[in-house]
């Protein structure tokens, strides 16, 4: 189980290379909150390699719950609740470092 997470972020830091060994959550600042990625695992079992846990932020709202995957150049959120997939620019997230 651990090389499993070992090889899960080291996937996750190939295509979010910034501050290895450092790196909890990759976020990505919005008009209204923000938009997080983890290494969680999904809770929701799906077969569209939708993942790891994700979620967006808004303010004065509940968040909203979702899972991820990502490539070379984009992120693909399934926004669970609302059955909607949010397709974004990889370069758009960054890194929020580990306390």
């Amino acid at each position: 189980m651990q090389l499993l997470k070992l090889c899960v972020l080291g996937a996750a830091l190939a295509v979010f290379p910034a501050a290895a060994g450092q790196v909890n959550e990759m976020v990505m600042p919005t008009e209204v909150g923000e938009i997080v990625l983890t290494l969680e695992e999904c809770p929701v079992k799906n077969d569209y390699g939708f993942n790891y846990y994700g979620y967006a932020t808004e303010k004065d709202a509940d968040n909203h719950f979702g899972c991820w995957n990502a490539d070379n150049a984009i992120v693909q959120i399934w926004f669970i609740n609302e059955n909607v997939v949010g397709i974004y620019k990889k370069e758009l997230f960054k890194p929020r470092l580990g306390v």
